[in-house]
């Protein structure tokens, strides 16, 4: 029997409006719920129905059915089909990661007069350089 499964960052990693920031970093089609209101996963059979904050797509990183993300107040989860989440787990949350902290790090330069400079190496590991002045 299938289910949903949700995963959960390190604790105090990640928040919607952190989010909101980093999806445009990603590249990927979603849609989010307007005003604070969640919206329902549609195209998975192990969660049709199921409230998320953004919902991405079926075949959104080659995904079989649509997955999302909720704010549960103690950082982001991802609500997927179990099919999909070994993928998802192994590509996207990296991805979004490395994209929340790139954010983190030009908000955090913005505010000090600092300059990012972002590079990724071989293994997919970004390199981020704060430089003063």
């Amino acid at each position: 029997m299938s289910r949903y499964v949700e995963v959960g960052f390190s604790p105090g990693v990640g928040s919607l409006d952190e989010l909101h920031t980093a999806l445009p970093l990603l590249d990927l089609r979603h849609d989010l719920g307007a005003h604070g209101r969640r919206i329902m996963l549609t195209g998975n059979l192990e969660c049709a129905g199921r409230p998320v904050d953004v919902r991405f797509a079926a075949a959104a990183l080659q995904t079989v059915e649509d997955f999302g993300l909720i704010d549960d107040g103690a950082g982001l989860q991802l609500v997927c089909g179990e099919f999909d989440h070994d993928l998802l787990r192994e590509t996207f949350l990296p991805q979004l990661r490395q994209a929340i902290v790139r954010c983190r790090a030009e908000t955090h330069a913005a505010a000090t007069g600092a300059t990012v400079e972002c590079s990724a190496a071989r293994d997919g590991t970004l390199r981020i350089r704060l430089r003063k002045g």
